[in-house]
C-alpha cells in the first residue's frame, strides 16, 4: 500500500516486481476485490502450471512411443528385406501389392519396377483361381493361415508349388495381408544337391 499517487510512481512501484497497487485513503471493499482478483490469478496460475506439467509429460510418452514405433517398424523392414522366403503385403481391397523383398522378384523372375502397383491378377500369379478364392476366403475368416500348398505362375510361365502362410494386418485403415511363399521346387532342388555331396 502506498500514499504515492503519481504516475511516475506506480510504474516505478510495477517495474520493481510490485503485481498491483492501491492508494490511501483505501476502501475496504476494494482491498477485498483486488485481494480476490490475485487469489483467482494464483489460483489459474497453479492449474496452467499443473496443465503444463501433464502436458510436458504426455509430450514425453508420445516422444517415447514414437521412438518405440520407429525401431520397431525398422527391425520389421530388415526381417521383411532379408526373409530367405518370398515376402509380400498385398491389399484385401483390391489385390494389390504393396511391398515385396527381393526375394519374391528373384523367385518369380520380376524385377521392383514390374511390380509396384500391380495386382497378383495382373501378374496371373494363381494357376488356380479357385486357390485364390480359398484362400482369401480363409484369411478373412481365421485372420490366418499356415502352410497351405498352392501353385504359382513365374513371370516366364513356369509353374512353381509353393507353400504360402499369411497374416491379416492394417496398414492405416486398409485390410492387408502379410504373406510368406516358399518355393517347394527350389527346396526340393537345394535337398537333392546336398545329397550329391
Amino acid at each position: 500500500m502506498t500514499s504515492l499517487t503519481d504516475a511516475v510512481d506506480k510504474i516505478k512501484g510495477l517495474s520493481l516486481g510490485a503485481v498491483d497497487y492501491i492508494t490511501k485513503p483505501f476502501q475496504s471493499a476494494e482491498v477485498i476485490a483486488r485481494i480476490g482478483v490475485h487469489l483467482k490469478l494464483r489460483h489459474l496460475t497453479k492449474q496452467l502450471e499443473e496443465q503444463n506439467t501433464l502436458l510436458q509429460n504426455e509430450v514425453r510418452s508420445r516422444q517415447l512411443a514414437e521412438f518405440a514405433l520407429r525401431v520397431s517398424e525398422e527391425k520389421f523392414s530388415k526381417a521383411f528385406r532379408l526373409n530367405p522366403g518370398s515376402m509380400m503385403m498385398v491389399s484385401l481391397q483390391d489385390n494389390r501389392l504393396i511391398e515385396v523383398n527381393q526375394h519374391f522378384c528373384t523367385a518369380l523372375g520380376y524385377n521392383l519396377e514390374e511390380i509396384y502397383g500391380r495386382t497378383l491378377d495382373d501378374l496371373n500369379l494363381w494357376v488356380n483361381l479357385s486357390d485364390r478364392d480359398r484362400f482369401y476366403q480363409d484369411l478373412q475368416t481365421t485372420g490366418n493361415l499356415l502352410q497351405r500348398e498352392f501353385q504359382v505362375h513365374t513371370k516366364s510361365g513356369a509353374i512353381r508349388q509353393v507353400i504360402a502362410s499369411a497374416e491379416q494386418i492394417r496398414i492405416g485403415k486398409t485390410p492387408c495381408a502379410l504373406v510368406v511363399l516358399i518355393d517347394l521346387d527350389r527346396l526340393q532342388g537345394e535337398a537333392n544337391s546336398n545329397t550329391q555331396v
